[in-house]
């Protein structure tokens, strides 16, 4: 299963440079049917869109939005799917890369190992478990490494959406 949700209306709002809308019908859709694949989507957005700064300028782009959404939605995983390794991987990915960026986990910069760990030492998706390994291992070495691994990359960032795009980048370059 892809890491993230992704459909036509998400692609429509990615081409137009609408993050805001684009994060509200994801909201939308979680209220409507909560879900680790779409809470997980909501994370990875908020947290790509306030850090990337590639789209800083846009006229549809609201940082403390983007930022308080990572927060709320990395707390909201926390209670509702606090072992779920597709969760527990992108929380711990997007807050070990900048932990900084959000108020509530500012003061504790290893809490992303919290995470990453949980999705590492988990049995049930050995993908994931691929992705939180190589994570820990790069962190440990202080260089990317990529994971170079096609067939995993591709079954869990099958689609052309920012998010897919950026991670293939990361672990197949």
């Amino acid at each position: 299963m892809a890491m993230f949700f992704y459909d036509n209306n998400l692609r429509v709002y990615e081409q137009k440079h609408e993050f805001c809308a684009l994060l509200n019908y994801l909201i939308q859709l979680y209220v409507a049917k909560s879900n680790v694949q779409l809470l997980t989507t909501i994370i990875a957005y908020s947290w790509y869109l306030s850090t990337s700064h590639e789209y800083d300028n846009e006229v549809n782009y609201d940082y403390d939005k983007f930022i308080m959404l990572w927060s709320e939605y990395i707390d909201k995983g926390k209670i509702s799917y606090p072992d779920d390794p597709g969760f527990n991987f992108v929380a711990g990915y997007t807050l070990g890369l900048h932990y900084f960026y959000v108020r509530s986990y500012r003061h504790d910069e290893k809490e992303y190992w919290i995470f990453i760990r949980k999705a590492y030492l988990q049995n049930t998706n050995m993908k994931v478990k691929l992705l939180a390994e190589n994570f820990i291992a790069n962190d440990e070495r202080h260089k990317i490494i990529p994971l170079n691994n096609n067939e995993i990359v591709y079954s869990l960032f099958p689609n052309t959406s920012l998010l897919d795009n950026y991670f293939k980048e990361i672990y197949l370059s």
